[in-house]
């Protein structure tokens, strides 16, 4: 990806939540650096919110492990 461009991907989850993702490169964070941003919106509680955030740490977790190889 470009530095100074942002993707953005929506998706509904399970048809009751929706996440918004950002992903952007940015010369300012250095080269080959990027970083993401996930919103959902629309979880019924907020247990449920405090799943849908570690199951999100733990796949950037993950893909930190894979990154980390290459």
């Amino acid at each position: 990806m470009k530095a100074g461009r942002t993707k953005i991907f929506v998706t509904a989850i399970a048809t009751v939540a929706l996440a918004i993702i950002g992903i952007s490169a940015s010369v300012a964070k250095g080269a080959g650096k990027s970083s993401v941003a996930v919103e959902e919106l629309r979880l019924p509680s907020k247990e449920a919110a405090a799943q849908v955030k570690d199951a999100w740490a733990a796949r950037f977790d993950a893909l930190k492990v894979i990154l980390a190889a290459t």
